[in-house]
């Protein structure tokens, strides 16, 4: 699976005219330079971040194969791993209640 070309060509002209086009008719004033800098680097960024995330999926990375043993053992270590922390969580939050709670007599 290459790049295709059609793609490629629609998001270039669609980020080359936000990129080239859109800061010729940036509003006159004293923020024009600025405005029209922002609008360069907007479409130079987000061209360069779709081109990366469209050629990434080209050659998609494939993750470890894991033998069922070591599924098992990821599974179980981390259902252990979330009822534990699930329960610190609540044991926190019962504690922090019953301390903002209670009420203490000053004298």
């Amino acid at each position: 699976m290459g790049a295709s070309f059609v793609p490629i060509t629609i998001f270039t002209v669609l980020w080359g005219v936000v990129g080239i086009v859109c800061p010729i008719f940036a509003p006159k004033g004293p923020n024009r330079g600025i405005i029209q800098v922002v609008l360069m680097l907007t479409a130079a960024t987000c061209w360069l971040f779709w081109l990366c995330a469209y050629m990434a999926q080209m050659n998609p990375l494939i993750g470890p194969r894991l033998n069922n043993e070591t599924l098992i053992w990821i599974a179980h270590t981390w259902v252990s791993f979330v009822c534990t922390c699930l329960h610190l969580l609540v044991r926190d939050f019962w504690i922090t209640r019953y301390l903002n709670n209670k009420h203490c007599v000053t004298s």
